[in-house]
């Protein structure tokens, strides 16, 4: 599943600390957040999907969170040195 760590990234991260570890962490989660964005489009183009509103205002509002603590990650890894 997309965005998913592999047993060997969870290994790495675990024996990881400090500042490294944040680095690690905030990338695997702008991973985890950009497959969070890939199943809501998968879900989107389900035309069943757009049909039930109310998973199709989920999945918006899911992506939307998505996007925005993704940027976040980005903007505190962008200032991690």
């Amino acid at each position: 599943m997309a965005g998913m760590l592999t047993p060997e990234q969870m290994q790495e991260l675990s024996a990881t600390r400090g500042i490294e570890f944040d680095k690690l962490f905030l990338k695997a989660m702008i991973e985890h957040h950009l497959g969070a964005n890939e199943m809501v489009a998968n879900l989107s183009s389900a035309s069943a999907v757009r049909e039930q509103s109310t998973v199709f205002e989920f999945a918006e509002e899911v992506d939307i969170d998505q996007t925005i603590e993704k940027q976040r990650m980005l903007e505190i890894l962008e200032g991690i040195k």
